[in-house]
Parts: C-alpha cells; sequence; structure tokens
C-alpha cells in the first residue's frame, strides 16, 4: 500500500526511515543482522515479541501505536531530528500537507495499480513514504504533478473523477475529529463553517473567507498562492481550473456528509460574484490581495 494504513513490516520500515537510522544502526539495536532487518522489512520474515518490546522502548511507542498503525510519523521525525527529503521543487516555500494528495494517489492507485504509480513517485525523485505522515509539508508544485499525471493518464477531469479524489480525501478524517465536528454539525451552513475552520488540515497558505448568503446558501471565497502562476503544470489558467474543480468536490463532499439535501457549488468571480459580505471579508484580509481569488456558491434544498 502507498498509502495507510500500513502491514507490521511496513511500518518498522517506516519507524526506521522516520527517525533517521539506516538498516546497520537498526539491526544493531535489534539484535541482528542487517540482513535480516532488510527481510522483515520486506514481510519475508516475522518480528518477535522482544524485537517489538526493543522498537516500542528505543523510540518511545506503546504496543497499541506498533500494532494498530497509529504511529505519529512526524513526531518520531521531531523528536529523533530527522527527516524525508524532498526535491527542492516539491519543498520551497511549503504551502499545504500530504493528506491533500490522498485522494489523488488512492484513485490512481485505484485506475492504474500501485506498480505504475509507485514509478511516477520515482520518476520524480519523491519517496512514497512521505504519505505516512499526513501533514508533510509539501507545495503545489507536487500537487500538480498528480494532476498533470492524473489527465495525462484519462483518469482525472471529470467531476465523477474529482468527486472520487474528495472522497478519498476526506475518507481519512472519518475517525478524527475533523470529520466528526462536520458530521455533528447543526446544518449545511455550520458544516460549510466548520469546513472552513478545518482547511488547515490540508494547506497553511490559503485563507477561506465565510459568509452566510442566504437562508439555503452560504459563501466562500478562497484566495489561492502567488505560486499558482508560477507553475508550469497545464498552463496557469489551466492549474485555477483544476483547483477550483478540486475545491467544488471537496464542498460538495462535505455538503453530502453534513446533509440529505441536495447541495450544488458553483464557482463565481471574484470580485464580480459573490456578496457584498463575503467580497468586502476576502478584499480586507491579507491574504486576499494580489492573489488569485475565487468565490464558491454552496446552496442546498
Amino acid at each position: 500500500m502507498l498509502l495507510p494504513p500500513y502491514l507490521l513490516h511496513e511500518r518498522v520500515r517506516l519507524i526506521r526511515l522516520y527517525s533517521g537510522m539506516n538498516q546497520s544502526e537498526m539491526a544493531r539495536m535489534l539484535g541482528m543482522t542487517q540482513g535480516w532487518l532488510s527481510k522483515l522489512e520486506s514481510g519475508s520474515s516475522e518480528l518477535t515479541a522482544e524485537q517489538l518490546f526493543l522498537i516500542r522502548k528505543h523510540f518511545q511507542l506503546s504496543a497499541d501505536a506498533v500494532m494498530d498503525g497509529l504511529i505519529p510519523y512526524g513526531d518520531l521525525s521531531r523528536k529523533f531530528g530527522a527527516s524525508i527529503k524532498l526535491p527542492r521543487k516539491y519543498a520551497t516555500d511549503p504551502n499545504c500537507r500530504a493528506r491533500v494528495l490522498y485522494g489523488f494517489v488512492q484513485l490512481l492507485e485505484e485506475e492504474l495499480g500501485k506498480k505504475q504509480v509507485a514509478e511516477f513517485f520515482r520518476s520524480m525523485r519523491v519517496k512514497p513514504e512521505i504519505m505516512a505522515n499526513p501533514d508533510f509539508p509539501i507545495n503545489l508544485n507536487l500537487v500538480f504533478e498528480f494532476i498533470r499525471f492524473g489527465m495525462e493518464k484519462k483518469v482525472l477531469g471529470s467531476d465523477a473523477s474529482w468527486a472520487k479524489v474528495a472522497e478519498h480525501t476526506l475518507t481519512p478524517l472519518a475517525l478524527g475529529l475533523g470529520f466528526t465536528r462536520i458530521s455533528s454539525a447543526a446544518n449545511p451552513a455550520d458544516a460549510f463553517r466548520r469546513f472552513c475552520d478545518l482547511i488547515g488540515q490540508f494547506a497553511t497558505d490559503f485563507e477561506p473567507r465565510f459568509s452566510v448568503a442566504s437562508k439555503n446558501s452560504v459563501e466562500i471565497a478562497v484566495s489561492y498562492p502567488q505560486q499558482l502562476n508560477r507553475i508550469r503544470s497545464v498552463g496557469s489558467a489551466g492549474n485555477v481550473v483544476a483547483l477550483s474543480s478540486y475545491t467544488r468536490a471537496m464542498l460538495r463532499t462535505v455538503g453530502q456528509i453534513a446533509s440529505d439535501l441536495k447541495v450544488d457549488v458553483s464557482v463565481l468571480p471574484f470580485p464580480d460574484g459573490g456578496s457584498k459580505a463575503v467580497v468586502a471579508k476576502a478584499a480586507s484580509s491579507k491574504a486576499g490581495r494580489g492573489r488569485e481569488m475565487l468565490v464558491y456558491r454552496a446552496q442546498w434544498r
């Protein structure tokens, strides 16, 4: 699997990578040869109870975390001062988190198979192991590599495909606080407001501005980083269209989670589209100046 949850032997390898240890160091810590550790990480040999105890003790992990796959890889990385390196193109000025890629990776894996998607990671010189940490910092260049690849392979482009990406992206939150907060909202408007509050789980440089437009509609102005226009993926205009398709699909999915009502999401130009309230909020924000911005109107009935 390229996405969590991982098998036990895959978790052992991820623990080693996120702590910055090489196979020789890890093998010495576990009292085994490097060759045996290699077999263990490939799944051709099994972890003993004693080795599990040593891993838990050295990395200060609970048995549940290791056995159930709830390993805080980001915490491991910070604790041991180690990190998985990304090519500079995808690491400079990070404004997203790896979780934003989950939907793309799962859809591509379903349509093309794990082998082809793994080869795509290698072609970018990006380690798939970054997906183990949903908060791993990335920038929009990497997001658009996946969009471009999906379009080239005829996997991405239709409303149905974007809906799948959104569903696969939001599903990992199903057991977390974010999903619970959205699904327990009092009404659709409250669900969209809560989603705007949670947007930082996906991106750090997007600032949505929320406003109630009527009793059955809300408007959300989203400012996109200036970096968007510098990405040579499908052209700056195409980049905006692709990202707006993704945002619309995410908002539609939020509407489905929150209500049995039919929810439609449309895109309005900024500042000509949208209510005065949301335009004023967006224009007054620091993020709203000198950036590409769109207004999304969600209506339900």
